[in-house]
């Protein structure tokens, strides 16, 4: 408050019950789990202090933040009470705890005595100090971040119903995308990102997007998180690789889809780049594994192809995703540095890429559900519903399991979207998951 002199002001939330989530799983009991953890670590108090577990643990949604529609507060969580700290606007739903100011949140920690949970990598340093005053800290990674990772049986129905909306979106994208460019219709990067949100928000259940999407041409793709502006917008041209990377909250799930799409000639190289970063997708999306297996050793799946040529990417494999909630998060990831296991009931991404400076980009990235496929061996579940662009395929490259992978990916996609497409849609996904035949 200080140093930001022209600081935006903060939003007082319009806060809304999620009603599904607490049908299936309450916020009394939710916190009933919370106090199993804190009576095995013996704390009398767990401050809640990263909005998306706030959010979580109260079944609660709102709309200050963009892209992330959690609720601005905190909640302390005791052996017999729990308290919130909310500035919201409007008629806040029934919630079963005590509600207090948002400003009260020093009043209250001050008085406390005993011993406190806090994750010291989801709270600030001004509250860590008044805790540390008075109370015995306990630090350690929030209850929470696990529990809420392993998805519930209708959070996995949302994300499904989630991917057919998306489903739909991408193929008329990827129609419109092919028609302007068959025509000589200007489209930019810009206008591409105006044309996803407006078919976004004709889906039913459309909340808001994700995160602002990226749509990335040519060399502009090289660029991990690039994001256009009327300086860098650049006209989509009948040649290389468009790469848009989106995702959609829905009311009842999330979505991050990102493909890479051919838009005229590509060089030998950019497909085998192409084919390369495919098979390490579907390696991941493949795999099978035993109970305690991590992130970091399903990574180098992703990247086997990529390094028998010397390239890599410098990003992680996957991240986790919160439904209708935060698009990236923790408690579950594919990467070098996520050293815990994956578990049956968790959700991420998969997307390795390559990026060439100053050339092109390529991501391809699906959604998985870890579930268990027999005793202790778990495997992935695809939940994403948008075709791969074969174009860009040299098939020579693949193995038959790899062949036989595309074709059944493809196949549910022609079949569950089928009912949501006009007939000259459903031509045009015929024709361009066309199956790929052996030798």
């Amino acid at each position: 408050e200080k140093i930001w002199q022209e600081r935006p002001v903060l939003k007082k939330s319009r806060i809304r019950m999620l009603e599904w989530a607490e049908i299936e799983v309450s916020s009394v009991k939710k916190i009933r789990n919370v106090r199993e953890k804190m009576r095995e670590n013996g704390v009398q108090w767990f401050l809640v202090s990263a909005l998306d577990e706030f959010s979580w643990l109260f079944n609660l949604r709102a709309d200050d933040i963009d892209y992330t529609p959690v609720v601005r507060g905190y909640a302390l969580v005791g052996m017999d009470s729990a308290c919130v700290f909310l500035d919201y606007e409007g008629i806040c739903p029934e919630m079963n705890a005590v509600i207090y100011e948002y400003s009260q949140l020093e009043e209250v920690l001050s008085s406390l005595s005993g011993k406190i949970w806090l994750d010291k990598n989801k709270v600030n340093a001004h509250i860590y100090n008044i805790c540390s005053k008075k109370l015995e800290i306990f630090s350690d990674e929030s209850p929470i971040t696990l529990l809420k990772a392993i998805k519930t049986n209708t959070e996995i129905s949302g994300f499904k119903r989630a991917a057919i909306n998306d489903g739909v979106v991408w193929v008329k994208l990827m129609i419109y995308i092919q028609e302007c460019l068959d025509k000589g219709v200007k489209i930019t990067e810009l206008s591409l990102n105006e044309k996803i949100i407006k078919l976004k928000s004709e889906q039913v259940g459309f909340v808001s997007e994700s995160f602002e999407s990226i749509v990335a041409y040519a060399s502009n793709a090289a660029i991990v998180h690039y994001s256009a502006t009327e300086d860098t917008d650049r006209e989509i041209l009948a040649e290389g690789f468009l790469l848009i990377d989106s995702g959609t909250h829905y009311e009842f799930g999330t979505t991050d889809i990102t493909r890479t799409l051919v838009c005229g000639k590509l060089s030998e190289v950019q497909k085998k780049r192409f084919t390369q970063v495919l098979k390490g997708m579907i390696a991941v999306a493949m795999a099978e594994f035993t109970e305690g297996e991590t992130g970091a050793q399903l990574d180098g799946l992703a990247r086997q192809f990529l390094k028998e040529d010397g390239v890599d990417y410098l990003h992680g494999t996957g991240h986790g995703i919160g439904s209708v909630m935060c698009v990236h998060e923790d408690g579950v990831g594919i990467s070098p540095r996520f050293i815990k296991p994956i578990m049956s009931g968790m959700v991420c991404s998969d997307e390795p890429g390559y990026y060439e400076a100053g050339d092109y980009g390529i991501r391809i990235e699906n959604m998985l559900h870890c579930r268990e496929i027999v005793d202790n061996q778990l495997g992935f579940e695809t939940l994403t519903l948008v075709p791969i662009d074969l174009d860009a395929v040299d098939v020579e490259l693949l193995t038959e399991n790899e062949k036989i992978w595309i074709n059944n990916y493809h196949k549910n996609i022609k079949v569950t979207l089928r009912e949501y497409l006009t007939d000259d849609e459903n031509l045009w996904l015929e024709n361009k998951c066309y199956e790929i035949y052996f030798d």
